[in-house]
Formats: structure tokens, sequence, C-alpha cells
């Protein structure tokens, strides 16, 4: 039997077999009427006959305080109290998910033959120890494991990063996640916004981890996996899901812990919904604990992914990473103006950072502190140390924030006044015969200029209407340059042509979904 070989093999590499999940164990068939139909995203074409389908359940003791029922064929399992209710479950989940089938699929179940339960017999050596904590000192090589994800941390870089790799500020949030990943042995999830440091934070966690761990010789290990990775890594279809139980083996084997950096993208990854996804794949180890995963998410992504696959976020501890205030900003940025110039020689007078830090709190309120600041002054920092000089001053600061956000820096620069009677002059020479639509455009300029616009929603909607060639285009063309015209990479306006999208189901075309984003949003992007 395949089964007995593979769990042979796996206790010589590592002196242990998996944990037993039931203790004692039973299997049954429902049967459940569904009505098939097709779909295209937009209606439903039921068959005219309904069906009935076969439903297998394991069902089991799992220890004193709970007993559970496993859905084989459906890849789901659900925990009840009484045995005379059991029944009404199966026939509950299995019709839930069923009616979400396609045809095709719901006749291959009637169509599997008759499952059973079998005995596996194990061999045990009597005085073998385990070598489960140890296996890092082993070199292996994994067959999947080390083909979708990297080990963590890597090889140490000689060279400092312009932006480090350092958890400034952050050790009551390290403390607790150690406490959490070691301790508790829970799957965890840190959430905050883009910017905020989620990935430090995990990286310094996982550092301080494995240097522990190695002096006390239990050898955790940490894999950043890429979902994308672990759906190529078979020729044929379902091929990824037979590679996804050889990674949670494997990970048990290096004792290992899997991170992921976006969570969502194992919802998004793998099939037409969630129950096809990599995380419904994962579902069924998470809840027996045989695989723990760390991973990162954006508010919004954590309420996606609670409305989308509850039964896989209820599984994570969720850990809450909020923005500092101004006055710990200030004490990390700095710590890192000393890090560049102790590591880089390069001095960043505390005008420029100043100034840094109020352009990016009034022009990018979509991303966080510290991230957006560090990332932007590593920027800086970067193009002084390529033209071999030495300093970031104010000068620079507002040439690369005018260049990355494309505002003219009549905008950012406060010293800068609007000369009013060539802000008209401008929109006049090139808005032929259109005194009206000048006027609400150097109106807008002098809001904008002024700061009375309200930061949170945008610059202003303006629908311009008229018959063709009375310069609506154009108009749109002159007010975006004047506005965003200082960046030297793109054009500072995204058109579309509307009649693309006259029909409803064109609609994705424009905005895309979760999996693939559309034009306006490619181009948003860019």
């Amino acid at each position: 039997m395949k089964l007995e070989k593979d769990l042979t093999k796996n206790y010589r590499k590592s002196g242990r077999y998996p944990n037993a999940f039931f203790k004692k164990v039973k299997l049954k068939s429902i049967k459940i009427s569904v009505h098939p139909s097709y779909s295209d995203n937009q209606n439903f074409f039921p068959l005219s006959n309904e069906v009935e389908v076969p439903v297998w359940a394991v069902y089991g003791v799992v220890n004193a305080n709970y007993e559970e029922c496993v859905l084989p064929f459906l890849n789901l399992s659900f925990r009840y109290r009484s045995l005379n209710r059991l029944n009404a479950l199966i026939g509950h989940y299995g019709a839930y998910y069923l009616n979400k089938m396609a045809p095709n699929r719901i006749f291959q179940m009637i169509m599997m033959p008759q499952p059973s339960l079998s005995v596996v017999q194990l061999k045990v050596k009597k005085n073998r120890k385990s070598n489960f904590r140890n296996t890092h000192l082993i070199k292996k090589e994994y067959e999947i494991l080390s083909k979708v994800a990297r080990q963590y941390p890597g090889i140490k870089q000689k060279h400092k990063s312009i932006v480090p790799d350092i958890a400034w500020k952050r050790m009551d949030i390290i403390d607790k996640l150690i406490h959490e990943i070691i301790i508790s042995k829970s799957s965890i999830l840190v959430v905050g916004k883009t910017g905020v440091g989620k990935s430090n934070v995990l990286r310094a966690t996982m550092r301080k981890i494995t240097t522990h761990s190695k002096k006390q010789r239990i050898g955790f290990t940490f894999w950043n996996l890429m979902p994308d990775s672990l759906l190529f890594s078979g020729k044929f279809l379902g091929e990824w899901q037979e590679n996804t139980l050889t990674l949670i083996d494997e990970l048990n084997t290096a004792n290992g812990i899997l991170w992921i950096e976006n969570l969502v993208e194992l919802l998004t990854s793998g099939g037409e919904n969630v129950n096809d996804s990599i995380a419904a794949a994962f579902l069924p180890s998470l809840k027996n604990q045989s695989l723990q995963i760390i991973g990162e998410i954006s508010p919004q992504g954590l309420t996606y992914l609670r409305n989308n696959f509850p039964d896989f976020a209820q599984l994570f501890r969720i850990i809450q990473l909020e923005e500092m205030g101004e006055g710990m900003l200030q004490e990390l940025f700095k710590k890192y103006i000393a890090y560049i110039d102790q590591n880089h020689k390069i001095r960043i007078q505390q005008s420029a950072a100043q100034t840094a830090y109020r352009l990016l709190e009034k022009y990018y309120p979509y991303e966080a502190f510290p991230g957006k600041m560090i990332n932007f002054l590593g920027d800086c920092v970067n193009i002084v140390k390529n033209d071999h000089k030495t300093i970031v001053d104010k000068e620079l600061i507002y040439q690369r924030f005018s260049e990355k956000s494309g505002l003219q820096p009549v905008f950012i620069r406060d010293e800068i006044k609007l000369d009013l009677k060539q802000l008209k002059a401008h929109f006049e020479d090139r808005i032929i015969g259109q005194q009206v639509a000048i006027e609400k455009c150097t109106s807008l300029v002098k809001i904008f200029k002024t700061g009375l616009n309200d930061p949170s929603k945008p610059i202003h909607v303006m629908l311009f209407a008229g018959p063709t060639g009375v310069g609506k285009s154009e108009t749109t063309k002159v007010l975006a340059k004047y506005f965003f015209g200082g960046s030297k990479e793109n054009f500072p306006l995204i058109q579309f042509d509307m009649s693309e999208f006259q029909h409803p189901e064109q609609i994705f075309r424009l905005i895309g979904n979760e999996k693939r984003p559309g034009k306006l949003v490619r181009r948003l992007k860019e």
C-alpha cells in the first residue's frame, strides 16, 4: 500500500509518524438531492432533473472534548455534539457545497467507487530517538518545499541595506508574537496598513526565534511561500493538490512554519472559488495543527478573508499592528538618519527629513508611516549615492517628490506663490473660447494651492458636457498636466473609451476582480 510505504519512508527520515487525528473512527454515507446548474457568473442555467449524490463521511471521537466529521470528497470538516444531529449536518453542509459545484463535478462524485476504511500497520524501533527537533542540524533536500518556498533567514548579506530590515520600537509586539508562535503554537495574522511595518516585525520575530532555537538545539525553520510557485509546481491538473500534502509533510520534517506575505493570495489562487483554492487545501492541516502559518494582511484583506472564507479566517490569532504616534515616529526617523550616516556615510539634513514627513503626511494618505518615509528617504539616499554626493537636502526632497507624485513644485513648496494672472493666462492660451471652463479650472487650482480641499477625497470630480470638437478632451489634458505634470515618466492622464464598456458583463474588463485587475486598476498601478 502506497500510504504505508510513504509513512515508513518519512519515519526513517524523521523518526516519527504523523499524529493520529481520530481516536475512534467510522464511515457512512447519505444521499443528498441536488439540482445541478451551470453558471456564467451572471446567470444560472439549471438542468431539468434533480439527482441523488452519495456523500461519504468519516466521523468519530477526536478527544474527550469533541467529535468531528470529515467529508473527504468535499474537502470539508466540522464538529458535532450529538450523533442524532450528524445526518442533518452532513445534509446541510453537503447540499450547500454540492449546489455550488458544476454538473460535471457532481456526476464524477456519483460515479466514484465506494470507499472503505483500512488499517495500516506501521513498525516502530523500540529505542529509536526522534530527530524531529534537530533536523536543522542535518542538511536536507526537500522535493517540494525547496521549490515553492525560500527559507528565512537566508545567507547574511555583507553590505548594509539602505532600507534596513530592523523593527525599531516594536519589541512589545515581537515578544507577543514569539509567545503565540512558540508557546501557544498558534497560526498568526499580523494586520495593518501598507507601510506600518508588518514584514519587518515578522522578520525580526523569525530571526529571534531562529537564533534562540539554534542555541537550544530545537531547530525551528521558517519558509516564505509563494502561492503561484505551488500552483505551477505540477505539470498536470490536480498535481498541485498532491504537492500541497508533500509540502506539509516536508514542513513537519523540517520543523517548519510557513510564512505568507499576503494571505489573501491563498484564497485567490488555485481554482474558480475559495473551495478550490490553496487556502481550502491547507484547511484540514490547520485544523488538526499539523500546519502552522504566519502571515500578513491589510484590514481590507482581513474583511475579505472573513467574508469569503470564515472557516479559514477563524483558525488564525489576529495581531493588530497600529501606526506609531508622532513622537515615536520622530525617534525612529532619528535612528534611521543615524543608521544611514554610520553605514553609508551620507547625511540626511534635519530640514530635509521634516519636509519629507510633511509632504508624505499630506499627499500620501493611503500608505502608513514609518514605511512610506523610510522608502522615500531610501530612494533619495540612492540618488545621492549614485551621484557620488554625501548630503540629502530639502532641494532633493522637493525634486524627487515632484517626480514621484507628479505634483508641480507650486503645489508642494509654500515659498512659491501662485501668480493669478499667469494662472489665468496659462488656461486661456490653451483652452479657446470656453470661459466658464477656464474659471472652474482656475478656481480649482486656487482651492488646492491653499489646502482647502478634503485630502481624504479626490481633488475634484468634473463632468465636461458638449458636442464633439468644443474642447472637452483638451480641457481635461490641460488641467491634468497643470496639476500632475511634474513626472518625467508618465503623462498624468488615464483615458478610456467608454464605448468598450457598454454592456454589464464588460464592466469586469474595466475594474477586474480580486484575481485579475481590470484596465483601470492596472493603469492606476502603473
